[in-house]
């Protein structure tokens, strides 16, 4: 087994004079020749039902088996409800089919390394779907077609690394997901394979030369008890740290007062106040979670998005007490949302792949529309109570980015299209946007997933309105991602060259984010592996990487850079498809950097090695506690 080290180790040596040296590294040795788990003997596997094969290093179970495919009734369209109005509580649709599922039960033994399922059925007018349920009946995993040759096939691929020191009880779940309009029992083949084969790990793609002795991290858990991923970060000025991630409506929002040595949940539904509408309803949040701080830590924002249904909760003494105002819940096709504040009131929301008929509307008029490609853009002035604007901006087809706002009223809004990553950007504080390329993409094809896969473009402002953009994309020769960034110093109407940010030119750099302080002076996190090809593909492990540069003005930035720690954060592939993922989405979509009050880097990342959903996850945070100051002060030790 992997002998891993705390999550507090430090990494390398800090700056000689400016602090102490950190803890040493696992004194085991480096990682790259360990392996993980594997048996020398195939166990045999209790599993009722099934034929038992045993091979080299991996059994076999298969059951064949039949499941009840229920009439599908056409679905009931909900009302449409203006923007501001107190959505109701959900209502049971008495046309709703019943599903009934079809378990089978299995006996995961420990040293077992990968679990691969495939289902098959006979009738192409029926659609199945196979997901792996763990101990705590929580799915890992959910089959998909692997390609459109094959559509009534489902296959999933995990890989379980988690230290476990019993056999626990899995189970595979066969479900009906469309019908072809009339009761029948469909029969199916599913066939389920458990490798023993031990994992190998390869370490950072970064060489020893590579890893800039210059930073040096402190990371710990943010929580024991909620697991979960992608999480928003923002820091104020007094070096507060806020956190949220997407576990639960209105609740999964933390604070550090004391530079992450602890995190303290906010109650936002317990200290909801008379101001606004308290957040009553059940299932009307718990999806997609964002935070946002404006710098002198008094106006704390908090959105929660699930299914179709948004909600804005407000905090103006640092999320001591709060308001909450449900939006809506008719956003059709609406998929992760981000917030920007500046002090006084000023609130921006986007919400992706919604629309509006009409471009701007007037505060009270319902958000309608099916533009799968629009993205809406809401603004407040009174931090979110009223929304005194919604403006489609449909110029784009991928997950786009976060906004940005300046003090001149100037916003921006990250995405891509055909040619690869843009900006909407908008000089009358949102009321209409133009389109503006960043940089025209020449990497291959790696994964299907928009234009740019990385998975979101994103953007920052430095105190001078520069502003730059980072994404991944698959590198030049097409054995990988690459993170790149490029600057415009004349408000997104023209940029820089595209520069690549990490160093290692081989395995795949995925999921950037960046933050800017002073001009030129930015960070950038990311997930890499040392392994090539196609993320979703990838058996190797990977780790969560930081650079910074305080000359990113410049034709040819000089970046530093280091893994958080050399402890992996995922095990396996990375589906960068957001919701259209069936399974290796441990990590959900994205990590976040924010730069301090001293110009240090905290980042908030995940720690996905444990089984392969994110329900099984871990929010993780990291200080720099030596490095580039990216703005006035001195890096807190």
């Amino acid at each position: 087994m992997l002998a891993r080290a705390p999550w507090s180790t430090l990494v390398l040596i800090a700056l000689a004079g400016c602090l102490s040296a950190p803890a040493p590294l696992d004194p085991t040795g480096p990682v790259t020749h360990r392996t993980v788990g594997g048996l020398a003997v195939v166990p045999d596997i209790v599993a009722e039902g099934a034929v038992l094969t045993k091979l080299t290093d991996a059994a076999q179970l298969d059951w064949d088996g039949e499941v009840d495919t229920p009439a599908q009734p056409l679905p009931v369209a909900a009302p449409g409800l203006p923007i501001g109005v107190p959505v109701p509580l959900p209502v049971a649709n008495p046309l709703a089919p019943v599903i009934h599922p079809v378990d089978h039960a299995f006996e995961l033994p420990v040293g077992v390394t990968s679990i691969s399922v495939q289902l098959d059925w006979p009738d192409a007018s029926e659609v199945l779907s196979a997901s792996i349920l763990n101990d705590a009946g929580r799915s890992q995993c959910r089959g998909r077609a692997p390609d459109d040759k094959h559509p009534t096939t489902r296959v999933c691929t995990m890989f379980v690394v988690g230290e476990r020191e019993k056999a626990v009880n899995w189970a595979i779940r066969i479900s009906p997901s469309l019908g072809d309009g009339k009761a029948s029992p469909e029969p199916y083949h599913l066939n389920l394979t458990l490798s023993v084969k031990p994992f190998a790990l390869q370490g950072p793609a970064l060489t020893a030369a590579e890893r800039s002795p210059n930073l040096a991290f402190w990371t710990t858990a943010v929580s024991q008890d909620r697991h979960t991923g992608e999480p928003s970060l923002k820091v104020d000025d007094q070096g507060n740290v806020y956190i949220a991630a997407p576990s639960g409506r209105m609740q999964t929002l933390w604070k550090s007062t004391d530079q992450g040595a602890t995190f303290t949940p906010i109650d936002i539904d317990g200290n909801a106040g008379p101001v606004g509408t308290v957040w009553d309803m059940e299932g009307r949040g718990g999806g997609d979670a964002e935070v946002y701080v404006t710098p002198d830590g008094k106006d704390v924002y908090f959105a929660d998005l699930w299914g179709t249904c948004m909600t804005v909760a407000g905090s103006a003494d640092s999320g001591a007490s709060w308001w909450v105002n449900p939006l809506s819940c008719d956003l059709p096709g609406t998929d992760r949302q981000w917030l920007w504040a500046l002090p006084g009131g000023n609130l921006w929301l986007t919400l992706n792949g919604a629309s509006v008929q009409g471009g701007v509307q007037d505060a009270l008029a319902p958000v309608t529309g099916t533009s799968p490609g629009g993205l809406l853009v809401l603004h407040s002035l009174d931090g979110g109570k009223t929304w005194l604007t919604k403006t489609s901006v449909p110029q784009d087809n991928c997950a786009r980015g976060n906004i940005v706002a300046t003090s001149a009223m100037d916003v921006f809004v990250a995405g891509c299209n055909a040619d690869g990553p843009g900006v909407a950007a908008s000089s009358d504080g949102g009321l209409t946007f133009r389109w503006v390329n960043v940089a025209q993409r020449t990497g291959g094809a790696l994964d299907g997933f928009c234009f740019v896969c990385g998975i979101f473009t994103v953007i920052d402002a430095d105190t001078s309105g520069n502003l730059y953009v980072v994404w991944a994309d698959p590198s030049e020769d097409g054995k990988g991602f690459d993170i790149w960034m490029s600057l415009s110093q004349d408000k997104a109407g023209t940029w820089s060259t595209p520069v690549r940010v990490n160093t290692a030119s081989t395995g795949n750099a995925v999921q950037p984010w960046i933050a800017a302080r002073e001009p030129g002076h930015v960070a950038v996190a990311w997930y890499q592996t040392a392994q090539g090809g196609k993320p979703s593909e990838v058996t190797s492990e990977w780790y969560a990487h930081l650079a910074e540069s305080t000359d990113a003005m410049e034709a040819a930035p000089r970046f530093e850079e280091n893994v958080l720690s050399d402890v992996p954060v995922q095990f396996g592939p990375i589906c960068l498809n957001g919701s259209g993922c069936t399974g290796a989405r441990n990590l959900l979509d994205f990590l976040m950097v924010d730069i301090g009050p001293d110009g240090g880097s905290h980042i908030a990342f995940v720690d996905g090695s444990h089984g392969g959903s994110y329900a099984s996850s871990n929010i993780m945070y990291a200080r720099m506690t030596a490095g580039l100051v990216l703005s006035p002060g001195k890096v807190s030790g």
